[in-house]
This record gives C-alpha cells, sequence and structure tokens, in this order.
C-alpha cells in the first residue's frame, strides 16, 4: 500500500488516539508524512521504545489536529533533542514518562515466617515502599538519573528547573517483589505514588483484608489468590475495595 493511500484511508476512521512504535531513520520521512496529514482531532500519543527524533516533534506540533491533545505517554523511549519536546510538552495537559532502570526481573524478600492476616497489609505496604522511593527533591532526583538516556535525563531536570507545573508530569518505574506468600508489581513516581498495585496471595489462611489508610486503599487494581483458605469476611472486605479492577480466585 502507497503511503498516500494508508492517508487517504485514516483519514476516514475516527482517529483519537496514535500509537508510534518502530520508528527509526529509514522511515522517519513516512511518519511524519502521516503524522503532517492526519485530518482527525488526536487526544493522545503513545511512543513505544522508539527514537524520538525532533522532526516527529516539529510535526506534530504543526499539525492543528494535534493542539488539543490531552496526554502524552513514552514508553522505554529515547529522546534526540531535549529542548525542543521541552519546548513542546508546555502545551500539553499531562505527559507519562515510563522509565527502566532497574532490573526487570522481580526482587525476593526476606520471608514471612508467621503470616498474620493482621500483619499482612502492613507488610505488603512496607515492602512497597521500600522498594520505590521517596518524594525526591530535584538535587536526589538528579542522582537517580544517572543511569537514563543523557537526552531524557537532561529534559527531566530542566523541566524541574524551569519551575514547570509538576502535576501534569508523571515519570514511572516498575516495581516487582515476590515473596514466599505473595507477589506486588507497580508503578510508582518520584513524587512517592504508587499505581497500578497488583497483588497476588498464596498458600495463606485468609480471615481478612482491610486496606483502609494505606497505600493499596486507593491504588490497588489486581488481586490474585492461589492455594488458599478464604472466609465469608475475607471475601467482603476484598469486594468494598472500591478501586478494584480485577479479583481471581483459583481454589486448593
Amino acid at each position: 500500500m502507497s503511503i498516500n493511500l494508508f492517508i487517504l484511508i485514516l483519514n476516514t476512521l475516527d482517529i483519537k488516539y496514535v500509537h508510534i512504535s518502530e520508528l527509526n531513520e529509514t522511515n522517519v520521512t513516512d511518519y511524519c508524512l502521516v503524522l503532517t496529514n492526519i485530518k482527525k482531532k488526536v487526544e493522545e500519543i503513545l511512543f513505544f521504545k522508539v527514537y524520538i527524533f525532533s522532526e516527529i516533534i516539529r510535526c506534530i506540533d504543526a499539525n492543528l489536529n494535534f493542539i488539543n491533545i490531552k496526554k502524552i505517554v513514552f514508553i522505554r523511549s529515547k529522546i534526540e533533542n531535549y529542548l525542543i519536546l521541552l519546548d513542546y510538552l508546555k502545551k500539553i495537559s499531562e505527559f507519562i514518562f515510563f522509565e527502566e532502570t532497574r532490573p526487570t526481573k522481580p526482587k525476593t524478600v526476606t520471608q514471612i515466617n508467621y503470616p498474620e492476616n493482621l500483619k499482612l497489609i502492613k507488610e505488603i505496604e512496607i515492602n512497597i515502599q521500600r522498594h520505590g522511593y521517596p518524594e525526591y527533591s530535584l538535587k536526589k532526583l538528579v542522582t537517580y538519573l544517572k543511569n537514563m538516556p543523557l537526552e531524557n535525563q537532561n529534559l527531566y531536570v530542566r523541566f524541574f528547573e524551569a519551575n514547570e507545573n509538576t502535576s501534569k508530569f508523571k515519570l514511572l518505574e516498575v516495581v516487582n517483589i515476590v515473596s514466599k506468600y505473595w507477589k506486588i508489581g507497580c508503578y510508582f513516581d518520584y513524587k512517592g505514588t504508587f499505581y497500578n498495585i497488583s497483588i497476588t496471595l498464596t498458600n495463606l489462611n485468609l480471615y481478612q483484608f482491610t486496606p483502609k489508610e494505606t497505600i493499596l486503599e486507593e491504588n490497588i487494581k489486581k488481586l490474585r489468590i492461589t492455594d488458599s483458605k478464604i472466609t465469608s469476611n475475607f471475601v467482603a472486605d476484598i469486594l468494598n475495595i472500591n478501586k478494584l479492577k480485577s479479583l481471581t480466585i483459583k481454589k486448593l
């Protein structure tokens, strides 16, 4: 299919979301042509594991159909010129960077010798916080950013130095930790906030699960229970978690 025919077909669709991947030096011109000629109002852009050429940012900025973008997400992407991207991001309502500076292999923590329901939530909360990091000052954040690509580092540092509105900025990392009785996965940001917490409980006698007034209360999204005994009180507790989106129970 020719690029012009692709653009023609693309503009017959109700496009609100643009996903950019497999972008490289050989096809950056084609990407620019497509982005320049999109005629639909786009609300969100995702860059996935790509090198973000400055030409791409300029094409997006020049197309008036991208003027009302609500969010841009960058997943493990490298920046060519942080100044050009920084200038553009000042116009965007929200932007999220997913970085990967830590090992992706789950970290094993000290086993719980005597797991009790009353201590389970606290044990999980302590381990999540221990393997994230507290709210960072700019000085500490710069130290942490050393494992990231240089242009990415420069973007984040300049953003904070310019005193931009940090409420629209998220810099997320991954937490993966395991114990004998549970597994935890989530995202955390430089503000010390945790997102999309996923918990798996295994080989436990579960009588209650009350995350009220903990970081789990608003941020736990997925709970999986395997090879465990549960009571009606425990089920009632987890059904009262308003933010929970997924519940899986696998019987013994």
